[in-house]
C-alpha cells in the first residue's frame, strides 16, 4: 500500500469520526442533555433597554469592612458592616451606519435622572445608576463610537416605618362589609314579603337559579382538576408495593392499606364540593322560610355568605375562587314586566335577593385577594384593576338603590383592596419579554436569564410551555 492510499485512509476515517461526533453532539443537542457553551450563555447587553456591545469590564465586590486597631494587640478586629455596593465599569461600543442616532439614545438614557435596567452579558440584569458616561470616536474609526461606563448598583430609598398588615385589614373589612350588605337586605326585603306568598316564592326561584350557578361554577373548576388527578393516579404508584402486595419477602399486606396523597386529595375534592351542594342548598332552604320579621329573613343573607365561602374552600388556590366569584358577580338584574302591585314586589324583591348576592360575590373576591401571593408586579397591577371594577359596580349600583350602608362598606373595601395590592406588588419584579430564536429547554433557559436553573418549573408555568423542554420561542417572564 503506498503513501498516499495511507493517507487517503486516515482522511476518511477522520471524516467519519468528524460526523460521529457531530451526530452526537447534535443528538443531544436535540434532546436537551448537553449543557450550553459559554457563548450560549452570554446575554445581549443593553442599558434602558439601548443594546450595546461590550469589550471589557470589571466590577468589585465583597464585604464593607472597618478595622478597629487597638494598643498591644498585632492584630485587628474587622468589623463586617455588610455587602459591599457593586461597581461596575464598562468598555463598551456601538457600530452601525445609523451609530449616531444610537448615540443619541444612548447619551438620552444616561441623562434619564433614577436608576436604570442594565443587561451585563455575564452578572445578568441589573439595577444601576450611571456615572459620568466618556464618548470616544476617531475620524477614521467611522460608525463605531466607544463608550466608558461607570454604574453603581442601585436599591430603593428606605427609611424607618411602621408597616401596615395591608392583608388582615382587607379580610376584616371584607367581614364587616358583609354584615352591612346584610343589614340593608333585611330592611329593604321587609316591606316586599308583607306582600304575600307570591313575593317568597319569586325569591325562592331567585334562591334556586344561585344554588344551581354555584354547582355549576364549582363543577366546572373542579371538572378539570378531578380528570388531571385521575390520570395522575393512573400513572403513578396508588400505595406502595407492600401495602398493595404485600412483602415480597412473604408477609401478608395489611387489611387496610395506607391511602396515598392523590386518593386523599381526590377524597378531599369530593367532600368540598358536597360542602358546597349543601350550602347551596341551605341557601333555597332559607329563601323558603322567610318571613316578615327580621329574624325571619336573615338566614338568607347568611346562607349565601355561607355559600361563597365553601366555594373558596373548595377551590385551589385564592386565583381559582377569584375567577369563580366573578361568574357569580355576573348575575343579570330582573326587569319589570308586571306593571301591577303584586308584580312591582316580585320584581323589587328579586333586584334586591340578586343585589345581595352579587355584593356577596365581591366581598368574597376581595377576602380572596387577601390570601393571594401576586407574582409580578404587572399581575398585581392587572388584579387590583379587575377588582376595583368590579366593587365600583357594586358600590354605584348600591348607591343608586339608597342602600348607604352597603354603598360606604363597598367604597371602603375599594380603598383596601387597592392598598393591599399596592403595597405587597409595588416592590415586585415587572414582566419582560423573553425571546428565543429556537426552542429550548426550562432549564437552560433559566440559567440563561436568572443564573439560577431552579427556576425553570417557574418558566415553564409563565410561557403555558406544553414541556419543560420544548419552551416557546416567544413569551413573557420575570424581569429579576
Amino acid at each position: 500500500m503506498s503513501f498516499q492510499d495511507v493517507l487517503n485512509t486516515a482522511t476518511r476515517a477522520a471524516a467519519a469520526l468528524d460526523g460521529v461526533v457531530s451526530a452526537a453532539e447534535q443528538l443531544t443537542g436535540a434532546l436537551g442533555l448537553g449543557g450550553p457553551s459559554f457563548w450560549d450563555q452570554l446575554r445581549p447587553a443593553s442599558y434602558r433597554g439601548i443594546p450595546f456591545y461590550v469589550l471589557a469590564s470589571d466590577a468589585e465586590f465583597g464585604r464593607r469592612l472597618a478595622e478597629h486597631e487597638y494598643p498591644n494587640r498585632d492584630t485587628l478586629w474587622v468589623e463586617d458592616m455588610g455587602r459591599r455596593g457593586r461597581r461596575i465599569n464598562v468598555i463598551g461600543y456601538l457600530v452601525g451606519d445609523d451609530v449616531i442616532s444610537q448615540l443619541q439614545q444612548m447619551i438620552a438614557a444616561a441623562e434619564q435622572e433614577g436608576k436604570g435596567e442594565l443587561v451585563h452579558p455575564m452578572l445578568g440584569t441589573l439595577y444601576v445608576n450611571l456615572g459620568a458616561m466618556r464618548v470616544s470616536d476617531r475620524w477614521d474609526q467611522g460608525r463605531y463610537v466607544e463608550l466608558s461606563m461607570p454604574f453603581v448598583e442601585s436599591g430603593d430609598r428606605e427609611f424607618p416605618d411602621e408597616q401596615q398588615d395591608t392583608a388582615s385589614w382587607l379580610s376584616n373589612l371584607a367581614a364587616e362589609a358583609g354584615l352591612s350588605v346584610q343589614a340593608d337586605y333585611v330592611a329593604g326585603l321587609i316591606g316586599q314579603v308583607k306582600q304575600g306568598v307570591a313575593v317568597v316564592q319569586s325569591v325562592v326561584n331567585t334562591a334556586s337559579q344561585w344554588a344551581g350557578r354555584i354547582n355549576q361554577v364549582v363543577n366546572a373548576a373542579k371538572g378539570i382538576y378531578n380528570s388531571v388527578a385521575g390520570i395522575a393516579g393512573q400513572l403513578q404508584t396508588m400505595d406502595s408495593f407492600a401495602n398493595r402486595y404485600g412483602d415480597p419477602r412473604g408477609v401478608a399486606a395489611p387489611s387496610s392499606p395506607t391511602p396515598s396523597p392523590t386518593r386523599r386529595a381526590i377524597a378531599a375534592s369530593v367532600m368540598q364540593r358536597q360542602a358546597v351542594a349543601a350550602s347551596a342548598s341551605a341557601v333555597v332552604t332559607a329563601a323558603s322560610q322567610l318571613g316578615a320579621q327580621p329574624a325571619a329573613i336573615q338566614p338568607l343573607p347568611a346562607a349565601v355568605t355561607q355559600s361563597v365561602q365553601a366555594l373558596c374552600a373548595a377551590c385551589t388556590s385564592p386565583m381559582d375562587a377569584i375567577n369563580a366569584l366573578t361568574a357569580l358577580a355576573q348575575l343579570p338584574t330582573p326587569q319589570n314586566v308586571d306593571p301591577s302591585p303584586m308584580g312591582l314586589a316580585m320584581t323589587t324583591a328579586q333586584q334586591q335577593t340578586v343585589a345581595m348576592m352579587r355584593r356577596a360575590a365581591v366581598i368574597g373576591i376581595c377576602k380572596s385577594v387577601s390570601a393571594y401571593q401576586p407574582a409580578s408586579y404587572d399581575d398585581a397591577a392587572s388584579l387590583r384593576a379587575r377588582v376595583s371594577q368590579l366593587v365600583d359596580r357594586e358600590a354605584v349600583a348600591a348607591a343608586d338603590a339608597g342602600d348607604v350602608a352597603s354603598y360606604q362598606a363597598l367604597r371602603d373595601l375599594r380603598t383596601a383592596v387597592v392598598a393591599d395590592l399596592t403595597a405587597r406588588g409595588g416592590s415586585l419584579a415587572h414582566m419582560m419579554p423573553v425571546a428565543i430564536p429556537a426552542p429550548m429547554p426550562a432549564m437552560a433557559l433559566a440559567q440563561r436569564l436568572y443564573r439560577d436553573p431552579s427556576r425553570a418549573a417557574e418558566l415553564a408555568q409563565q410561557s403555558g410551555a406544553i414541556h419543560p423542554l420544548f419552551m416557546p420561542t416567544g413569551f413573557k417572564a420575570l424581569a429579576r
